[in-house]
C-alpha cells in the first residue's frame, strides 16, 4: 500500500513488546505523566492510533503509545494489543519523527536543539557549549540564539540548518560580559535576561562607546519599563544613555562659559 508519505506501509497488530522496535535517543524525552494518560486510555478500551515504525524497527512517531504498551503488558491480566504501522522509507528516521511529531504534537526549539546536538551537527554543538558557559544567565534555547544573533530564527533552526561561526559566538560572549554589567547595574533585576529584554540589548549594544559612562547612568537614574516588551526596554536603554551624553555636554558647556567668564573678568 501507498501512503502519503510517500514511502511503502504495513499495518499489523502486536499483543506483546517487540524486541526488535526501538526508540530514536534524538527524539523528545518521554514523559511520565503522558505514559500513564495513555496507559489509563488503553486500559479503558479507548482507541489508540497506530504507531510509526521504520522497516529497521525505529518507532518514528507514537513512543509515549509504545512505552504505555509496554507498561501495561508487564501486568499478565492485561490482553490487549497495539496497531502498528510499518514504514519503508529511505527518509533519514530523525528528520522523519522531527516532521511527523510536528504534524502532532508540536515540538518546541529545546526538542530541535536536542535532536540535531545528538545528530552532532557543528553550530548545534557551538551553541551547547555558549549556554553551557552561560551558566543560568541566559536560559533556554531562544534566547541564547537572542545573544548570538539578535533573533531566533525558527525555521532555519527547526529544519537543522542553523550556521553559527567562532566569531559569532565570541561576539556574543563579549555581549554576555556587559549584559552580566547592566544586570547589576539595575539592580539585579532578572528581567534583563529574559527574550524580548535580550533583544532591547541586542538592538543598544553597538551604540554604546562608553560603557562606564553608561553603566554608572544605569546604576543612578535607570526606570525599568513595567513590562517586558522590546521596543520600551530599548527606548529605556537608549534614553538612559543619550542622557548620559547630554549632562556630559551641560557640564562641559557650563565649564567653557565659566572659564570665559574668568579670562573676560
Amino acid at each position: 500500500m501507498k501512503s502519503m508519505l510517500n514511502c511503502q506501509e504495513n499495518l499489523f497488530t502486536i499483543t506483546e513488546p517487540r524486541s526488535d522496535f526501538k526508540t530514536l535517543e534524538a527524539n523528545r524525552l518521554i514523559r511520565w505523566d503522558k505514559v500513564k494518560s495513555l496507559m489509563s486510555a488503553i486500559c479503558r478500551g479507548e482507541w489508540v492510533p497506530p504507531i510509526v515504525v521504520t522497516k529497521e524497527g525505529y518507532i518514528v512517531d507514537g513512543q509515549h503509545r509504545y512505552s504505555a504498551f509496554c507498561h501495561l503488558c508487564k501486568d499478565h491480566s492485561f490482553s490487549g494489543h497495539l496497531s502498528v504501522l510499518e514504514i519503508t522509507t529511505k527518509e533519514d528516521p530523525v528528520q522523519l519523527a522531527i516532521r511527523l511529531n510536528s504534524i502532532s504534537k508540536k515540538w518546541v526549539a529545546e526538542d530541535y536543539f536536542r535532536a540535531y546536538v545528538i545528530l552532532q551537527k557543528p553550530a548545534y554543538l557551538r551553541l551547547k557549549e555558549f549556554m553551557k558557559t552561560c551558566g543560568n544567565e541566559v536560559r533556554g534555547v531562544r534566547a541564547s540564539l537572542q545573544i548570538i544573533k539578535g533573533t531566533y530564527g525558527s525555521k532555519v533552526f527547526q529544519e537543522g540548518s542553523l550556521q553559527l561561526s567562532m566569531s559569532e559566538i565570541n561576539k556574543a560572549m563579549e555581549r554576555m560580559f556587559y549584559l552580566n554589567q547592566v544586570y547589576r547595574a539595575v539592580k539585579n533585576d532578572r528581567r534583563v535576561f529574559k527574550r524580548d529584554i535580550i533583544i532591547a540589548f541586542y538592538n543598544i549594544y553597538p551604540e554604546v562607546k562608553h560603557w562606564n559612562l553608561f553603566l554608572n547612568n544605569l546604576r543612578n537614574s535607570f526606570v525599568a519599563p513595567n513590562n517586558e516588551k522590546s521596543t520600551d526596554w530599548t527606548a529605556a536603554y537608549r534614553s538612559c544613555y543619550w542622557f548620559c551624553w547630554f549632562k556630559l555636554i551641560e557640564y562641559l558647556t557650563e565649564g567653557i562659559i565659566y572659564c570665559k567668564f574668568i579670562y573676560l573678568r
